[in-house]
């Protein structure tokens, strides 16, 4: 007889319907595991109407480079039993996602190594045109926190509920998303995404977010930056260059060396900024350096630290 399906309202945990749960728990338990890594290397056979959800125990777990295949979820049992994925590593992915798989209510941290990424995603060649789908989560203390990469597929990424923060000096970005020349159609939706800078950290942030590339459309509906510790972080906060497009749709960012850009590189960018409180900048709230650049400004800014490139 076929297992019947547990909905996400039985798990709480798995952002998509599945047929089978795989449990980790750092006090081992019948039939679970005690490394996240090989619970995931045991499933071999999650399809699209046979998904497996990887449920794991609170605690913190030091894991060799995890892959997370399509149709699988991951998934802490409880925002409130905080689960941390830290690497071997600190140069590693911690996690390298596929399309079809689902993050949630975990925390990702540690790889603070040059090159070192918390969670990377580019979509499966041939594989599934479905989203990878990230909740709930913290990424933090890794060399760039969150790095997206398009390629010849369609790229479709949802993200709710996520923050991210600088917790060691050698951070460069929160979020990288990027699309390479012939890239794909890339569709990023996040939805209510925080990012905290300590501002004395050196060297700083390099850009908390950049958006590059062109077929590359990013959204964001709720964004809120800011910086703490007394002075402003002397990186920029979020950058859109190459022919990027991006919304964003709410929020506040303050306190960066410039707060919102398009630079001079390659296509001119597109940027729709909607009800957004944009201040505090060391440079400047609005730098909009791209000659080309198109699009509307909605909300607070201070006029002298905006520049329009003529």
């Amino acid at each position: 007889m076929a297992q019947p399906k547990v909905n996400n309202l039985q798990l709480a945990g798995p952002l998509f319907d599945v047929a089978r749960i795989v449990r980790v728990d750092k006090t081992p338990k019948v039939g679970s595991y005690t490394s996240i890594k090989t619970a995931i290397e045991s499933i071999t056979d999650a399809t699209s109407s046979s998904q497996v959800a990887v449920m794991v125990g609170p605690g913190t777990y030091t894991e060799d480079p995890i892959i997370l295949p399509t149709y699988v979820a991951l998934s802490g049992w409880s925002v409130e039993n905080a689960v941390t994925i830290v690497p071997t590593n600190p140069t590693n992915t911690v996690i390298t996602a596929q399309s079809g798989s689902s993050l949630s209510k975990l925390t990702i941290s540690g790889a603070t190594g040059v090159g070192g990424i918390g969670l990377y995603y580019t979509p499966t060649l041939n594989g599934p045109a479905t989203p990878l789908r990230v909740g709930d989560c913290q990424l933090f203390g890794n060399h760039t926190d969150f790095k997206i990469l398009g390629n010849t597929n369609t790229t479709y990424v949802r993200g709710h509920n996520l923050y991210f923060a600088s917790a060691s000096a050698t951070a460069t970005r929160h979020l990288d998303i990027s699309n390479p020349p012939g890239g794909g159609e890339m569709a990023i939706l996040f939805t209510v995404t925080g990012i905290t800078n300590i501002s004395a950290f050196s060297p700083p942030i390099t850009e908390a977010i950049l958006v590059a590339g062109t077929n590359c459309r990013v959204f964001f509906d709720t964004l809120s930056m800011q910086t703490v510790g007394g002075v402003n972080c002397l990186g920029d906060a979020l950058v859109i260059q190459d022919g990027a497009h991006v919304d964003v749709i709410g929020g506040a960012i303050t306190g960066y060396n410039n707060n919102i850009v398009t630079r001079n590189v390659g296509v001119a960018p597109t940027l729709h900024v909607s009800s957004v409180l944009s201040q505090n900048s060391t440079i400047r709230d609005l730098s909009l350096e791209h000659p080309g650049t198109t699009g509307l400004f909605t909300g607070a800014a201070d006029k002298s630290k905006t520049f329009v490139h003529a």
